[in-house]
């Protein structure tokens, strides 16, 4: 009996050991990790073949708005701290800010409806929204 329970502590000792020695605290996070990270591959990805579409089609702008939120997303599951995810929501936000602005411009061609580029105005503010909640929040765990 004694022996089999010093195995299993022996089994863990090393196991343990082995996380740490590899810098991994948890290998079920280091699989979510790699899962988040094989997301963010195909989102971004995604958005290079979007982003290469005919620049003055209203079917462009929806699709790499679509692909920009799943980059986002996937670039939010990855981030380890605060500041990795104000960078990844700075990034998104100056995506919306050039997709208002050519949503504006189809407009002026005739190519976009008043609604679609209410839409984009829209998913800007809502960008630039959640941006300050997430400085904030990084703000109020500094004090």
């Amino acid at each position: 009996m004694f022996k089999s329970f010093f195995v299993v502590v022996a089994g863990l000792c090393f196991a343990s050991d082995f996380c740490v020695v590899s810098g991994q605290s948890n290998p079920r996070e280091s699989k979510s990790r790699e899962s988040a990270r094989q997301l963010l591959d195909v989102a971004r990805r995604g958005l290079n073949l979007v982003e290469r579409k005919v620049p003055g089609s209203g079917e462009a702008y929806v699709d790499v708005w679509t692909w920009s939120k799943r980059v986002l997303n996937a670039e939010l599951a990855m981030s380890r701290n605060r500041e990795e995810r104000v960078v990844a929501r700075e990034r998104y936000l100056q995506q919306t800010i050039k997709l208002e602005r050519a949503a504006r411009r189809l407009l002026e061609q005739q190519v976009m409806l008043d609604e679609q580029v209410l839409e984009a105005e829209y998913h800007r503010c809502e960008a630039q929204a959640d941006l300050d909640a997430e400085r904030q929040t990084n703000v109020q765990s500094r004090k």
